[in-house]
């Protein structure tokens, strides 16, 4: 997401989203502070890194990993998003049953929240 945050300038001010963005430095750092190696361990990383006599050419900023095997990537990332969702869910609920409950809102339906099918059948 670091990678993708960092072309917002640039697509901003019209410019394409890699132009100047990183050179063979930034990525050699990209790749130490991400976590790439211990990941993937050192041996994985070196590939990937930018060559001595390429450190100041442009680089295109592509997370490429170092293994073929890329499946369930993004499994733990979303193991955090649905309970969270679902986290989100409850305590609407339950903000909404307390607010039933002492009374600043009804438990009757609004006619604000009420299905379009019924206004329907009021018009007709």
């Amino acid at each position: 997401m670091g990678l993708d945050l960092g072309a917002i300038p640039n697509v901003l001010t019209g410019k394409k989203w890699h132009e100047g963005r990183m050179n063979g430095r930034d990525w050699n750092q990209f790749l130490e502070q991400e976590g790439f190696v211990e990941r993937y361990g050192k041996e994985a990383v070196d590939p990937l890194r930018a060559p001595d006599e390429d450190l100041d050419g442009s680089r295109v900023p592509f997370v490429v990993l170092p293994n073929d095997n890329a499946r369930g990537i993004v499994v733990n990332s979303l193991n955090l998003i649905f309970p969270l969702g679902f986290l989100m869910i409850g305590l609407r609920l339950l903000l909404r049953a307390l607010l039933v409950l002492s009374g600043h809102l009804s438990a009757e339906q609004e006619d604000s929240e009420a299905p379009s099918q019924s206004k329907a059948k009021e018009a007709a």
